[in-house]
């Protein structure tokens, strides 16, 4: 049998291995032999690429010296090696593929992925280690001891185990992909949400931060070790729509006066040090709540009813004006970059560029079903969740295309930054990369459909509200520790 052997400078690399004779089919310079007999006898020589001999009375296990780290091809078998040219394209170097991963103490974790047309596995772990299957356990593992070679031909997933507390996953500060979820400090000083979450830049005297509205209060938690949470604004006289919007640095929130529900204040937050004023921007005729609304630093538009929107400059006046009548509400508002006015139903939109005075022709949302939350935007595009899809439009919502989908109950929240997607599902964190495609995450024993706010900073984090605590989503940092595994493949 051919066998593929790892062996490092200096050190003596044993295989357990029964067997007559020992042929050296490719190996770089001289390699020393010691052969252990069933009688407890060593047998030791030196041995060439091509050079072959017998062991009078047989070998149990066959040891390695070199002076050079390589990999040897060896044919180790009872019977003597019949090497002909058409065999010998097996022992190029192509034909080899060394590398070493880890494996950790506790759940399996993959090895080696499935590859088609893989002949034969080297295993060579520094401490003992179990190996399988997909689904394997803890009756069904093969134990491989720290220091030996193991062999197996599969072209399946590989995976391990370790049961040495000590070999626990080390993670590093480096970022690669998002792909770990821990949680933040919690603070559940929310009442009834934990959307439109921001992340501040901050200063020594007043920490980086992730802001969070809810019920009548804006909280933060620091973007630090400390993770600790304050409320930065309480909205004592009122109560304050779940929606923030952040133009210039300034977190701004609308409010609503409990004992005159017809008047609507901007609440304008300094995310830098936590400071804020309070303006009245418009009273309506009619008490009520606010439907949803936008604002682009210059102009404010508000649902002040379920078909109609104020909107003007902020300095006012806000004139009120229905939208049209094919909608069942305005339940989502945005201003786009050019100034048109967008307003969007469950799953019908239209847009006006005069102010909404008139509006375009109304269009259906993707496949015309309902919409799971409002409509974001992003740039020149708008993005919507609908069901288990996400969809973009960039001609003002006259036609969408779907971006991503997820395969469990439906998407829950989302936000887009510089067209980058980060969204919550009923099961799972979704993350789109530079490269325009997604990580998709288990929210690991969390409840998705309790997820009421998700934002991400520009180093790749993620946040988000759960059942009234932040959790926070890093991105897959370069793991090490556990135990070292040197592997050889055949992969021709």
């Amino acid at each position: 049998m051919i066998h593929n052997i790892g062996i490092q400078a200096g050190v003596w690399t044993r295989m357990a291995q029964v067997g007559v004779w020992i042929t050296s089919i490719l190996a770089t310079g001289d390699l020393r032999i010691r052969a252990e007999k069933p009688d407890g006898s060593v047998f030791e020589t030196e041995l060439v690429s091509g050079m072959t001999f017998d062991v009078k009375g047989g070998y149990h296990s066959v040891s390695f010296l070199s002076s050079v780290s390589q990999s040897a091809k060896i044919w180790m078998s009872e019977n003597q090696l019949n090497w002909t040219p058409a065999e010998s394209r097996m022992v190029g170097s192509s034909a080899l593929v060394s590398s070493v991963g880890s494996v950790y103490y506790g759940a399996p974790t993959e090895l080696l992925a499935a590859t088609v047309g893989r002949g034969r596995i080297t295993i060579n772990p520094t401490e003992d280690i179990y190996i399988g299957g997909v689904g394997f356990s803890s009756a069904s593992a093969i134990k491989i001891d720290g220091g030996s070679l193991f062999e197996l031909r599969t072209q399946g997933a590989l995976f391990a185990y370790s049961l040495n507390a000590n070999s626990v996953p080390v993670y590093s500060s480096v970022v690669n992909e998002l792909a770990t979820l821990t949680e933040a400090a919690g603070y559940g000083g929310l009442y009834g949400g934990g959307g439109s979450l921001e992340m501040a830049g901050g200063s020594a005297s007043y920490p980086g931060r992730v802001y969070s509205v809810g019920g009548s209060k804006v909280v933060s938690v620091t973007n630090d070790a400390n993770r600790v949470g304050s409320t930065v604004y309480d909205a004592i006289d009122g109560w304050l729509d779940s929606r923030a919007i952040v133009v210039n640095g300034i977190y701004y929130v609308l409010k609503v006066v409990t004992a005159s529900p017809s008047e609507r204040w901007l609440v304008a937050i300094d995310m830098s040090d936590g400071t804020y004023t309070e303006t009245l921007v418009y009273t309506h005729t009619v008490s009520g709540g606010i439907i949803d609304w936008a604002f682009d630093g210059v102009n404010i538009a508000i649902g002040v009813e379920h078909k109609v929107v104020a909107y003007g400059p902020i300095s006012g006046p806000l004139i009120a004006r229905a939208v049209p009548a094919s909608l069942d509400s305005c339940s989502s508002i945005h201003i786009l970059n050019d100034g048109a006015l967008f307003v969007a139903d469950g799953n019908t939109c239209t847009y006006s560029d005069d102010g909404g005075v008139t509006y375009s022709a109304y269009a259906a949302i993707g496949n015309n079903s309902y919409i799971s939350n409002l409509v974001e935007y992003d740039g020149d595009a708008l993005y919507v969740m609908q069901g288990s899809a996400i969809r973009k439009s960039i001609d003002k919502g006259v036609s969408w295309h779907q971006v991503h989908a997820t395969s469990d109950s439906g998407f829950r929240s989302m936000v887009v930054k510089a067209g980058v997607i980060a969204a919550i599902s009923f099961d799972n964190v979704h993350a789109q990369k530079a490269d325009g495609t997604f990580v998709v995450l288990p929210i690991l024993g969390l409840t998705g459909a309790n997820a009421s706010g998700v934002g991400f900073t520009a180093t790749g984090e993620i946040y988000f509200y759960n059942n009234g605590d932040f959790k926070i989503l890093h991105g897959k940092p370069i793991i090490s520790g556990g135990v070292s595994v040197a592997m050889l493949e055949e992969v021709n």
